[in-house]
């Protein structure tokens, strides 16, 4: 997958469960010794022991959160966040405003019809999920 992105959009690798930091971050400097840049990635997951051994990669790490990430900031400062995830149904206007004033990104999943995708992108969001990605010809900051 990562040789046919050849890099012209950002990689999102989730980190499905224990012991998954190690091997992702060993396949990810592989890339960054081919040419690769360390901002070509992020490295998300729910589980946060995960990330918290990506906490020193400098790699960009990204919190997914199921439901609304009210205390975000504590956890995106503890963990050196570069991103949050969160899904749809839980961004607001505001929620974009506090995560970019805290100097993160916002990243919305799973956003699959083209009215979702043109509402994300007019709040402001940094970027979407979807199964569909031919479906938004447009351009997320």
């Amino acid at each position: 997958m990562l040789d046919t992105v050849n890099r012209r959009a950002l990689v999102n690798i989730e980190l499905k469960g224990r012991g998954t930091a190690g091997p992702v971050e060993a396949l990810v400097r592989e890339y960054i010794a081919r040419g690769w840049a360390p901002g070509d990635f992020v490295i998300s997951s729910f589980h946060r022991s995960e990330l918290r051994q990506m906490r020193d990669s400098r790699l960009p790490i990204g919190i997914l959160f199921a439901r609304s990430p009210r205390l975000f900031r504590r956890l995106a400062h503890a963990l050196g966040a570069w991103s949050i995830h969160v899904p749809l149904a839980q961004v607001t206007p505001g929620l974009v405003s506090r995560v970019h004033a805290d100097g993160r990104k916002l990243f919305v999943y799973t956003v699959n019809t083209r009215a979702d995708m043109d509402r994300m992108h007019r709040i402001g969001v940094d970027g979407i999920f979807s199964d569909y990605p031919d479906r938004w010809t447009g351009k997320f900051s």
